[in-house]
């Protein structure tokens, strides 16, 4: 299984005075976090050659799965899931808010101003990352250069579905080899 990001990096950036380049990775269910640094850092951002987002996630209002009931989730995430925005914590009251965040309220992510080039694959039976929430994210994505939509696939399948390889790794590869 590929990552759902992967940077670019100069060999030089990394110590060593080359010319080549190397692909770094960062875990896959970095979904949420990988737009609002996008969004926010734009030095990271210029690091990152492309970002393969796999079932991305950047706001859980349809989100389906009794998980979302039968387990503890935070009250002050819950509540940011149910408004569908992607935005910082919420600390539950504006003086924390102004501690953390410096304003009443938490900070809007606005996935509109990521310029990471995005390749984003989606399942049509995830029940963690809802059709509809993929749906509302795909015209904000302002990069987006490739989205696939695989109807047969739940949110595991990105991971363990038989035909990853096939459905998503190749594809990936494939955008790797044509970047460098």
């Amino acid at each position: 299984m590929l990552v759902m990001m992967c940077g670019w990096q100069t060999t030089e950036e990394i110590g060593d005075p080359g010319n080549t380049c190397t692909w770094k990775q960062t875990p896959k269910n970095s979904g949420p976090s990988a737009f609002a640094a996008f969004a926010t850092n734009p030095q990271l951002a210029e690091k990152i050659k492309i970002n393969f987002a796999l079932a991305p996630i950047a706001t859980a209002k349809y989100v389906t799965s009794v998980l979302r009931f039968t387990c503890y989730i935070d009250p002050q995430l819950f509540k940011m899931a149910n408004k569908g925005t992607c935005q910082a914590y919420d600390w539950g009251s504006p003086s924390l808010n102004i501690l953390h965040h410096n304003q009443l309220t938490p900070p809007l992510y606005h996935v509109e101003d990521v310029r990471v080039p995005t390749a984003m694959w989606s399942g049509g039976r995830d029940i963690l990352v809802d059709p509809i929430d993929i749906k509302n994210l795909e015209p904000r994505v302002s990069n987006l250069i490739y989205h696939k939509k695989i109807p047969s696939y739940n949110h595991l399948d990105f991971m363990l579905g038989l035909d990853v390889y096939d459905q998503i790794d190749t594809e990936i590869i494939m955008m790797m080899n044509e970047a460098q």
